[in-house]
């Protein structure tokens, strides 16, 4: 019963994940054309909303990943091992810069309020 649930959490989170995929891909696509006929100019605020999803679609994946790897038992952490491989990977891209979510709310709330961010984007 507990690897069901692992195994039903993370499909959730995939599952999850595709669908905020799929809305920052036609919210992109929107958001092109209405730049393309000049109804609205590209925006900081547009930018970090997107970037904030996109980090949302890491953390979901990760957390799916993560639950597939509890499930797999100790041999999927010896190297060599697709889980393994798997679980590393994504736990190296959360580290990356463009992934940290702190960094990104705190810019995109100083915008929500109509301030200059506190760190660069």
């Amino acid at each position: 019963p507990n690897n069901q649930r692992r195994i039903g959490l993370a499909r959730a989170r995939i599952d999850a994940a595709h669908a905020v995929l799929d809305r920052i891909i036609r919210g992109q696509e929107e958001y092109a054309a209405a730049a393309e006929a000049g109804t609205i100019e590209f925006s900081q605020e547009a930018t970090l909303r997107t970037i904030m999803r996109l980090q949302s679609v890491g953390q979901l994946v990760s957390e799916g990943i993560g639950y597939l790897f509890d499930t797999s038992g100790t041999s999927a952490t010896q190297s060599g091992e697709i889980i393994e491989r798997v679980y590393r990977d994504i736990s190296t891209i959360r580290t990356h810069y463009l992934m940290d979510k702190d960094r990104t709310a705190t810019a995109w709330g100083a915008v929500q309020f109509g301030l200059d961010p506190a760190t660069p984007n």
